[in-house]
């Protein structure tokens, strides 16, 4: 139960970070250009800014559910526990894809 609720929670960060990644577009018309120039990926990010955007959380719903039609879909059941592989190294290797695609995000946003 313990790995299948750390499982959970790595796929559900994931998620966010995907998300993240894809708002940068919608982020850019907020923040100007200029303001981003000098910022480095360590820079404290300032408040949130309420606009008219989708909510995160809404979306990140919508993307479970996708997902999760999408695996049984691909492997003719639904994700359960003890199915056979190990949900940590599968997590551990989705998150390292994740980072490497939030950073190429960054660069291609920053440049740097």
């Amino acid at each position: 139960m313990t790995h299948y609720l750390l499982f959970i929670f790595v796929i559900y960060n994931i998620l966010i970070c995907i998300l993240a990644w894809s708002c940068i577009k919608a982020r850019k018309e907020i923040i100007s250009n200029r303001d981003m120039e000098n910022k480095s990926p360590n820079t404290k990010q300032p408040p949130s800014i309420k606009n008219n955007l989708p909510y995160v959380w809404d979306l990140v719903l919508k993307d479970i559910d996708e997902k999760d039609k999408m695996g049984k879909k691909k492997h003719g059941t639904r994700l359960q526990p003890h199915n056979g592989r190990d949900s940590l190294h599968d997590a551990y290797q989705e998150a390292l894809d994740m980072v490497v695609y939030i950073r190429q995000a960054i660069y291609e946003r920053d440049g740097k």
